[in-house]
């Protein structure tokens, strides 16, 4: 009983190290659209993380007799890492984009995309605290905030619109447009997390009731 515990407890540890290392590279994307130093971006560490949850959850559920919470908390876990190690990728994508931008692209205002990224920025430290605290009702709240998301990211195209007609912005209009794009799946992502920390406190995913 006891080892299945400390199990459970290293798998968490894993996950928590997994997603603070992946929202800082998120984190460290975005301040790179602003900056001519371009942060790396170290998606094989996270992808070593990835691999290490999933070993040890398979690990539990083939070798643990695992009931109700706990086998909420393991599944929750591998479902759950599968959105974070994607969140990794697009940090890199981030990265990416901003090395194709020159310093003076970086720093034409785009409003809506400056407050895309603010608003992403607010998610991820918002999931986080939910999953540290296993908070389901900031959980919800996180999810309910997606639209904001959704509707600036519509906004930085009609912002970006409206300064296509100038042929020296192409480059910038190009990867804005890709960063945006980033920036909404990663929120996408993080609803997807918060579901899964909902399923793991309480056994609801989507609002049905699972385990």
């Amino acid at each position: 009983m006891i080892y299945k515990e400390e199990l459970i407890n290293d798998l968490k540890v894993k996950s928590v190290q997994m997603i603070e290392l992946t929202f800082k590279a998120v984190k460290n994307s975005i301040k790179s659209l602003k900056k001519v130093d371009i942060e790396k971006v170290n998606d094989d560490e996270i992808d070593k993380l990835y691999v290490d949850v999933e070993e040890q959850a398979l690990k539990i559920l083939l070798k643990e007799r695992t009931y109700s919470k706990d086998l909420r908390i393991v599944t929750g876990i591998l479902k759950l890492v599968d959105d974070i190690e994607r969140i990794g990728d697009h940090a890199e994508d981030l990265a990416w984009c901003s090395s194709k931008l020159t310093l003076v692209e970086k720093h034409v205002e785009i409003n809506s995309l400056n407050e895309l990224c603010d608003e992403v920025l607010s998610k991820i430290d918002l999931t986080l605290e939910s999953y540290l605290n296993e908070d389901s009702e900031l959980a919800n709240k996180n999810i309910e905030l997606d639209d904001n998301v959704d509707d600036l990211y519509l906004k930085v195209l009609d912002e970006l619109e409206i300064i296509k007609d100038k042929e020296s912005n192409y480059n910038l209009i190009i990867y804005s447009t890709l960063i945006a794009k980033y920036l909404e799946r990663i929120a996408d992502h993080l609803v997807n997390i918060n579901e899964w920390i909902i399923y793991i406190k309480n056994g609801y995913y989507k609002g049905r009731t699972i385990i």
